[in-house]
């Protein structure tokens, strides 16, 4: 991630009902990322078997959706979307109040991520119906159902976490206009109009003028 596309964080004077319900909803966010870590079982087992049969099995069909579920995680668990929340989460911390600014920050990462869980399980639904074709084969039967019970766990915590995060996200707009812009600082807002144009429309959602 850019450096220019980081928020200042300066805290601000918030009523302390509204710093009550940011802590919670921040502390709502750490699980979610826990589970979402190199060192989940599961996602561990998923590893494994790419690297095991990436010889063997590189021409099945399955495989090939598999090893891209498998990239497409290692985005999720260093993306740029994860570092901005990972970012927040560090800096939250150190401030009393978070400014609005840095709200919007942490409302786009958010965003961002959802976006990546949704490919994810996109990508796993996928690889679900090409293993049951594989199943109908015949062959590599055992594997098949490793591989079927990791993408099924993969599936419900996808499922879990983008409901979530989107709950997250609603509760924390609802809030965003108690919380002060300082007026030294440009919104950060403008810094990812210029960084991500993709995110535009969602951008300009949150931060058009009111």
């Amino acid at each position: 991630m850019l450096a220019a596309a980081l928020p200042i964080f300066k805290s601000v004077d918030c009523d302390p009902s509204v710093v009550d319900f940011l802590v919670r909803n921040v502390d709502t966010i750490r699980p979610l990322l826990a589970t979402w870590s190199a060192e989940n079982q599961d996602l561990s087992i998923l590893k494994a078997l790419t690297y095991k049969y990436r010889n063997q099995q590189r021409h099945f069909p399955y495989f090939l959706s598999l090893c891209h579920i498998e990239r497409r995680l290692r985005k999720t668990f260093h993306g740029s979307s994860r570092f901005g929340i990972d970012f927040f989460l560090q800096k939250f911390r150190q401030v009393k109040c978070p400014n609005r600014n840095c709200l919007d920050y942490l409302l786009l990462s958010l965003c961002n991520w959802r976006q990546e869980l949704r490919v994810t399980r996109s990508l796993a639904v996928t690889c679900w119906k090409l293993c049951e074709r594989q199943m109908l084969t015949g062959h590599f039967v055992k594997l098949m159902m490793v591989v079927m019970t990791v993408i099924a766990r993969i599936l419900i915590m996808c499922e879990l976490t983008i409901a979530t995060t989107a709950n997250i996200y609603n509760s924390l707009y609802a809030m965003r206009e108690r919380i002060p812009v300082p007026a030294s600082l440009v919104s950060c807002c403008l810094i990812f109009l210029l960084w991500h144009p993709p995110l535009r429309p969602a951008i300009w959602m949150i931060c058009r003028p009111t």
